[in-house]
C-alpha cells in the first residue's frame, strides 16, 4: 500500500524462484521496495529477494556483520527482455539509520533492511584494459568455495589457461567473495619483460582500482540510504505519532478487525461508546455486540465485502450496549488488503448518531406543534370572527329591547333580558380574549409605548368591575403614591392588565372580601403596580399552573364564571411591554400580582 501511494499503483509482492528452488519462510518477506534507474530495472519492483535462494546467504551474512556482502554470480530480474548474468552487493540497514549492528554497549541492533547494488561484471570489466593492451584479454572469475558459476566476465577458456601462455592474476576479497582477475595474452608475446609487461600490469591495477572504487561506492550509497530511510522513519514515526493521536481523541469510534469480525484494535470512543473495556470488547465478536435485527445484514455486506464485491459500506444499525442499551450508530467499514493483495483486516468508522435522532424526532414533534398551534390560531380567529358577529347582533336587540317602552316589559321579562344581557357580554369577553390570545400566539399583536398618567387609566378600570364588585360585596381600596403615577406603557393593553387583575381578584375572593390596587415608585426609573386580594390564595402546585391556557386550576367546577386564559393574556402583554408578571400566594393568605414598568421621563 505504501509503494502504491508513492504512485506505484501496479505494484504488487511476488516470488522469484525456478524450478526446484526451495521457498523461503513464511515470515521472512524483503521486497524490492524502491530500484533506480525504474525504466530499465521496473520488473523487478516488489521481487521478495528471499525467495532468490543465491541471495539469501549474502542477506543473512550483510545483516549479522554489517558489512557489504556479495552474491555469486545469477541471472537479474530486473533486465526486462534480456537474461544476463549479475552479481548484488547488500548492505544492511538498522534502527536508528546506523550501518553498525550493535550499538555502543554492544547490544543488538534490529534490521530495518538492506540497501543493495547490482553489478554486471562483464560490463563493468568490459572498458576496464587501456587501448593500448589490445593485444591482451581478460577475465574475472569467483574462486570462493562452493560457487557454482566460477565465470564472472570474460572467455571460458579462462578457466583453464595452458601454462605456456602468458597471464597474470590478482586475487580480490570482493565483499566477502574470493574472486580472482586474470589478464592474459590469447597469442602471446615476443618477452614478458620491460615495457611489454606493463600492459598486464596496467590491466591488474585498473582492475583492481575499479573493484576497490565500487566498492566504496556502495558502501557511500549505503549511508546515503541509511540516512535516507531513518529520516523517512522518522518521518513515518511522527505521522503514526500524529496519526494515533487524532485516532485516541476523535469523537468517532475506529475498531480493526480480523475476517471473522474479532476486534483487534480498538480507539478509547468506542469503549467509551458501547461502556466496555478494550478486554471485554476483544473477548466477543463485533456480532455478538450488534442488534440482533441487524446482524443478517452486516454478515451479508462483510462477505461482499471480502470477496471484491464492495469497496466500503456505510449503514445505520444498532449495537447493544454494556448495561444493554440500545446505540444507534453510522458505521462505514472498509477492507484492509496484506502486501500480496488478500483481504486482511476489516476497519470500521463508528459515529454516534443517537443525539442527531434524538434532536431529529424532537424537531418533527416541534414542527407538529407549530403546525397544530398555528391551525388551532387559525380556527380560533375564524370561528371567534363568526361568532363575535351574531352576538353583536343579540347584544344589541337586547339593549334596544331594554329601552324600548312601548309596551313596557314585565319584571319577569326585564329579568329575562338582564340574563340574555349578562350571558351576551360574558361571552363578547370570552371571544375578545380567544382573539386576543390567538393574535399572541401569532405574533401579531403590537405595542405602543408612550407617556401615560396612571390615574384615568385605573378609573377606567375600575368601572369595568364596578358591578360585578357590587354583585359579590366584595371592596376595592385605591392607593397610588403621587410619584408614581406617570409611566410609560401601552395604554390600552395597560388598562386590559389592570381590568383581568382587578376582575380576577374580585371574582376569586370571598364575601365581603377586600382588594387593593396600589402603585408605588421602586429606586428612580421603576414603578410596580400590584393588585391584592383577600380570596383563597394559591397552592404552589396551582402556582406552576398557573400560566396555562384554560387551566381554571380546579375552579371550573364551580359557579364562578372564567376562560381561564385571562393570566395567561396579561403576563404575555406585559412581556410585550418588557415587564414580568409575579405572584406572591399562599392557602388561606390571599394572592398579591405585581409588575414593573418605567417612570416617565418628565418625572424622573
Amino acid at each position: 500500500r505504501a509503494a502504491q501511494a508513492d504512485g506505484y499503483l501496479n505494484y504488487r509482492v511476488f516470488e522469484r524462484r525456478r524450478p526446484g528452488d526451495l521457498p523461503p519462510d513464511r515470515d521472512q518477506l524483503l521486497p524490492i521496495r524502491l530500484i533506480a534507474p525504474y525504466g530499465r530495472n521496473r520488473a523487478a519492483m516488489g521481487a521478495n529477494i528471499r525467495s532468490i535462494p543465491q541471495a539469501r546467504a549474502a542477506q543473512d551474512r550483510a545483516i549479522a556483520t554489517g558489512q557489504p556482502a556479495a552474491t555469486e554470480s545469477f541471472p537479474l530480474s530486473q533486465d526486462v527482455g534480456v537474461t544476463l548474468m549479475g552479481v548484488v552487493v547488500y548492505r544492511a540497514l538498522y534502527e536508528g539509520g546506523s550501518t553498525e549492528p550493535r550499538d555502543a554497549a554492544g547490544r543488538p541492533r534490529r534490521p530495518l533492511g538492506v540497501a543493495f547494488a547490482t553489478l554486471r561484471p562483464e560490463a563493468l570489466l568490459r572498458g576496464a584494459l587501456p587501448a593500448r593492451a589490445s593485444r591482451l584479454d581478460y577475465c574475472l572469475l569467483d574462486a570462493t568455495p562452493g560457487g557454482q558459476r566460477p565465470l564472472l566476465a570474460g572467455d571460458a577458456r579462462c578457466l583453464q589457461l595452458p601454462a605456456a601462455l602468458p597471464s597474470q592474476s590478482r586475487e580480490l576479497d570482493f565483499a566477502g567473495r574470493a574472486w580472482r582477475l586474470v589478464v592474459y595474452s590469447p597469442t602471446g608475446l615476443p618477452a614478458l619483460e620491460g615495457s611489454a609487461a606493463l600492459p598486464f600490469a596496467i590491466a591488474g591495477l585498473t582492475g583492481t582500482a575499479l573493484l576497490g572504487l565500487l566498492l566504496l561506492t556502495i558502501t557511500g550509497t549505503t549511508a546515503r540510504v541509511a540516512r535516507r530511510v531513518e529520516e523517512a522513519r522518522l518521518r513515518l514515526r511522527d505521522s503514526e505519532e500524529r496519526f494515533r493521536t487524532i485516532v485516541e481523541h476523535a469523537p468517532i469510534g475506529v475498531v480493526s478487525c480480523d475476517l471473522q469480525a474479532r476486534p483487534q484494535e480498538i480507539n478509547p470512543y468506542f469503549c467509551q461508546l458501547l461502556g466496555m473495556s478494550v478486554e471485554q470488547l476483544k473477548a466477543r465478536s463485533v456480532m455478538a455486540i450488534t442488534h440482533p435485527d441487524d446482524r443478517a445484514e452486516d454478515s451479508r455486506l462483510g462477505m461482499a465485502l471480502i470477496r471484491g464485491e464492495l469497496g466500503r459500506y456505510s449503514r445505520i444499525k444498532r449495537y447493544i450496549g454494556a448495561q444493554g442499551q440500545v446505540i444507534t450508530v453510522r458505521a462505514t467499514v472498509s477492507l484492509l488488503r496484506d502486501a500480496q493483495g488478500q483481504p486482511y483486516r476489516l476497519l470500521g468508522v463508528v459515529e454516534d448518531i443517537g443525539e442527531q435522532l434524538r434532536l431529529a424526532e424532537l424537531e418533527r414533534v416541534h414542527e407538529a406543534e407549530l403546525a397544530a398551534n398555528r391551525a388551532k390560531n387559525e380556527f380560533l380567529s375564524r370561528m371567534s370572527h363568526e361568532l363575535r358577529t351574531p352576538l353583536n347582533a343579540m347584544l344589541g336587540f337586547a339593549q334596544l329591547l331594554e329601552a324600548d317602552h312601548d309596551p313596557i316589559l314585565s319584571p319577569r321579562q326585564r329579568g329575562w333580558l338582564a340574563q340574555i344581557q349578562q350571558s351576551g357580554w360574558h361571552l363578547l369577553q370570552m371571544i375578545d380574549d380567544t382573539l386576543d390570545l390567538s393574535r399572541l400566539d401569532a405574533g401579531q399583536l403590537r405595542v405602543r409605548i408612550e407617556h401615560l398618567d396612571l390615574e384615568p387609566i385605573a378609573a377606567d378600570s375600575l368601572a369595568m368591575v364596578e358591578s360585578q364588585r357590587r354583585r359579590l360585596g366584595v371592596s376595592i381600596e385605591v392607593e397610588l403614591d403621587s410619584d408614581a403615577c406617570e409611566l410609560r406603557a401601552d395604554a390600552t393593553r395597560l388598562k386590559q392588565v389592570l381590568t383581568n387583575l382587578l376582575s380576577n381578584a374580585v371574582k376569586y375572593n370571598r364575601p365581603g372580601g377586600q382588594v387593593w390596587l396600589r402603585a408605588r415608585r421602586v429606586g428612580d426609573s421603576m414603578v410596580e403596580l400590584s393588585v391584592a386580594d383577600t380570596g383563597p390564595g394559591l397552592s404552589d402546585a396551582q402556582k406552576t399552573q398557573l400560566f396555562q391556557p384554560f387551566n381554571r386550576l380546579g375552579r371550573e367546577v364551580g359557579a364562578i364564571e372564567g376562560t381561564g386564559i385571562g393570566l395567561v393574556i396579561t403576563q404575555r402583554l406585559l412581556a410585550l411591554m418588557d415587564s414580568q408578571l409575579q405572584v406572591d400566594s399562599a392557602p388561606n393568605k390571599g394572592s398579591t400580582f405585581s409588575f414593573l414598568l418605567p417612570v416617565s421621563s418628565a418625572n424622573q
